[in-house]
């Protein structure tokens, strides 16, 4: 593994900081990049696309149905083999960043790291700071006044005790994801 160990800050409606909600790519690559962490991949869905097309009809049979000029950049970037997942929306700013279990990262709130606490108490802690919080479930839950996010608790992702549940991913959005979100359900 590469780079520093990583403490990220979860602060609603700011970032998992020094990550921000609302930097650009360029500054959170320079950010990550001074953290000792270069981006470890950028989902490109055209890409993907441009592969399967050539894998399956060959390089002739495939210009047919790919685009004459380079396809836009990737709206996703990730870090620290693919456990930073940041997306980027129509401004180019970050609107979502997901922080999976690593063993190099920490995501802390109030002093505690979320990502060894059990499922159920990080749970437990984010819907005491909602009006009204979301029933618990162990697939996915939104936090809409943090615009907080958990997703997947199972104990397979525990690095330290297999037999805990804990998210396989949390995140935390800003105005225009949770927009995305809604629009989608």
């Amino acid at each position: 593994m590469k780079g520093k160990p990583l403490v990220l800050d979860l602060i609603s409606g700011k970032g998992a900081l020094p990550l921000r909600l609302g930097a650009t790519r360029q500054e959170l690559v320079a950010e990550m990049a001074a953290l000792g962490h270069q981006p470890s991949s950028e989902l490109d869905h055209n890409a993907i696309l441009q592969a399967a097309l050539v894998a399956t009809l060959g390089e002739e049979g495939a210009k047919e149905f790919l685009p004459d000029e380079p396809p836009d950049r990737s709206n996703t970037l990730y870090f620290v083999e693919n456990a930073i997942e940041i997306t980027f929306g129509a401004d180019e700013t970050a609107n979502f960043i997901g922080v999976s279990q690593h063993p190099q990262i920490s995501l802390c709130l109030d002093g505690a790291n979320l990502m060894q606490r059990p499922a159920r108490k990080v749970f437990d802690l984010l819907a005491a700071r909602e009006k009204i919080a979301p029933p618990y479930t162990s697939t996915e839950v939104l936090f809409q006044s943090q615009i907080i996010t958990l997703w997947n608790a199972n104990p397979q992702y525990d690095i330290q005790d297999p037999n805990v549940p804990v998210w396989a991913q949390i995140g935390l959005g800003n105005a225009e994801y949770l927009s995305a979100i809604k629009s989608a359900q």
